[in-house]
C-alpha cells in the first residue's frame, strides 16, 4: 500500500465540508491566484499587445498594476449604462472591460461580443457568478474574496490558458486569515484593520491560491449563495428601481446594490453603522469634476447585500435610506 498522507494521528483539524469550487468544471481552462490582480499580472506579461485602453472607473491599484507593465495606456470614460466610449476594435491592442457591480451582465456580454479582433481582458470582480466569455483572445478575471469569506482567491479563466500556470507549489495563508476567525466573534468593525493588512501582504506577495483559500472554496454552498444575494438585490431592487439612475438589471446576482440619487449621505449610513465604501476616491479630482464618473465616485451608496443577511436585515437598511433621503 503507498503513503496516502504526510502524517497521521494527532489533534483534529478545523472541519470543513468536502465539496466542489462553483468553476471546477473548467478543468484546463481555469487557473487559480492569490488576487486578481495576480491574474492581471500574469496575463500582461503574457500578451504581445501595444496599447490596452482602461476605463477612468477603475480601482487605482489595478491601473498602477496595469501602467507597470510598460504598455501604453488609453482611459476611456463609461457611458449611462456603464458602457465603454471611444474604443477602437484592433489587432494588437487590448480593451479591459469592467463588468460594474454585478448588476449588468446581460448588457455587458452583449458589448464583450462587439469586440473580435482585439484582446478582451473582462474583469468580473463584482459579478463572480456571470458566465465566463470562452473565446480565443478573451480573458475572464474573478475575485473569489469579494463574495466569499476567504483570505486569499482569484480565478483566470480562458478557452485558451496562456502557458499553463503552475499550481503544484504549496502556499500558506492561516498567518493572514486570523480576522475571518475574528469576524466570527468579534464583528467586522472590530477586524477591519487586520483584513486591511491582509489586502496589502497580497497586494506584495502575488502567487497562486493557498491551500486554506482553496479548501474554504470548496466548502461554499454557492447555490445557497446566489439565490440568497439574488433575493436580497430584489428587495433594494422593488424599493430603490425608480428613484435610481443606475440602471440594474432584473435578474441580478450583485457584489453590492449600486444606489445613486444624485445625493451623498454615506456619512450618515455610517453613522448608523452602515459601512459603505467610495469607488473610487481619485475621481474626485479637479480634473473630473463634472463627469459621469465623478457623480459614480461621490455620490453611489454601495449597499450590502451579501450572503450574511436576510429579509429584515436588508428591509432594516432599506427604512434607513429612506429616512435620511426624506429628512434631507
Amino acid at each position: 500500500m503507498k503513503r496516502t498522507r504526510e502524517e497521521y494521528g494527532g489533534f483534529l483539524p478545523l472541519e470543513l465540508a468536502q465539496g466542489r469550487e462553483y468553476y471546477d468544471y473548467l478543468k484546463g481552462k481555469l487557473s487559480r491566484f492569490n488576487c486578481a490582480k495576480a491574474a492581471i499580472s500574469f496575463i500582461l506579461d503574457r500578451l504581445h499587445c501595444e496599447l490596452i485602453y482602461l476605463p477612468y472607473y477603475l480601482c487605482p491599484n489595478v491601473c498602477h498594476e496595469i501602467e507597470y507593465h510598460g504598455i501604453e495606456v488609453r482611459y476611456y470614460y463609461i457611458d449611462d449604462m456603464l458602457l465603454p466610449l471611444d474604443i477602437r476594435d484592433e489587432k494588437e491592442t487590448c480593451v479591459y472591460l469592467v463588468n460594474y457591480f454585478g448588476i449588468m451582465d446581460k448588457r455587458f456580454l452583449e458589448q464583450v461580443e462587439k469586440f473580435e479582433n482585439a484582446t478582451v481582458i473582462i474583469d468580473n470582480s463584482h459579478s463572480f457568478f456571470c458566465t465566463p466569455v470562452l473565446r480565443k483572445g478573451v480573458y475572464n478575471i474573478y475575485s473569489c474574496k469579494k463574495f466569499f469569506g476567504v483570505p486569499d482567491g482569484a480565478y483566470l479563466i480562458a478557452e485558451q490558458m496562456i502557458n499553463e500556470f503552475v499550481e503544484e507549489k504549496k502556499v500558506f495563508s492561516s498567518e493572514h486569515a486570523l480576522y475571518l476567525l475574528d469576524n466570527l466573534e468579534r464583528g467586522t468593525n472590530y477586524c477591519y484593520q487586520e483584513k486591511k493588512e491582509t489586502d496589502k501582504w497580497l497586494a506584495e506577495n502575488y502567487g497562486t491560491i493557498s491551500i486554506l483559500g482553496q479548501k474554504l472554496l470548496e466548502s461554499i454552498d454557492y447555490e445557497n449563495v446566489k439565490q440568497r444575494r439574488y433575493e436580497n438585490f430584489l428587495l433594494y431592487h422593488e424599493n430603490f428601481k425608480e428613484i435610481n439612475y443606475i440602471q440594474c438589471e432584473d435578474k441580478s446576482v450583485p457584489y453590492i446594490y449600486p444606489l445613486n440619487v444624485g445625493k451623498n449621505i454615506k456619512e450618515e449610513l455610517v453613522a448608523e453603522k452602515i459601512y459603505v465604501p467610495t469607488l473610487w476616491s481619485q475621481l474626485l479630482q479637479k480634473q473630473f469634476y463634472g463627469s459621469r464618473e465623478y457623480h459614480l465616485s461621490n455620490e453611489t451608496i454601495f449597499l450590502p447585500l451579501d450572503q450574511r443577511y436576510n429579509n429584515a436585515d436588508i428591509g432594516f437598511i432599506i427604512e434607513i435610506v429612506r429616512g435620511i433621503l426624506q429628512n434631507g
